[in-house]
Order: structure tokens, then C-alpha cells, then sequence
């Protein structure tokens, strides 16, 4: 059943470009908007972008490999059990 498998790994990373773009998108929404009520238009913007990018980049890494909080802890491919 190779056809299953490659169809259920799919399945299973198949949502992560729409979380990282909507996690993305949002920080740099609310930073953009937070600019334009504070007055302060590029900086709240490059902010929101920076960690944005940083959140959604870490969600992705963490979905996977499966690794949280260091090197060496949780279960990624190549960690045996």
C-alpha cells in the first residue's frame, strides 16, 4: 500500500502553506494597521513582517520535524522510537 502512504504524508503536510501565509499575513495585517493609528507607517509594518515570518517559519519547522523547544527533544524522522 505505497500509494496510502504517499497519499496520507500529503494529506498530513498539506495544510502548512495556508497556515504559514495566514499566520504570516496576520502580523503583517495588525502591524499595518497599528502603523496607520499610531502614525508610524513603516516601522510597525517591517515589524509585523519580522515576526510574522519568524512564527510561521518556526510553526513549519515544528509540524515537520517535530522538534519543540532545542535540538534533541521530541520525535523528528530521524529520532529512533
Amino acid at each position: 500500500m505505497p500509494e496510502q502512504q504517499d497519499a496520507n504524508e500529503l494529506l498530513r503536510f498539506s495544510h502548512l502553506g495556508i497556515q504559514f501565509v495566514m499566520v504570516f499575513g496576520l502580523f503583517v495585517a495588525l502591524g499595518f494597521m497599528a502603523d496607520e493609528r499610531l502614525g508610524t507607517l513603516p516601522l510597525l509594518t517591517v515589524l509585523g513582517v519580522m515576526v510574522g515570518f519568524g512564527l510561521a517559519f518556526y510553526q513549519l519547522y515544528v509540524a515537520v520535524y517535530g522538534v519543540r523547544g532545542g535540538a534533541g527533544r521530541g520525535k523528528g524522522p530521524d529520532t529512533p522510537g
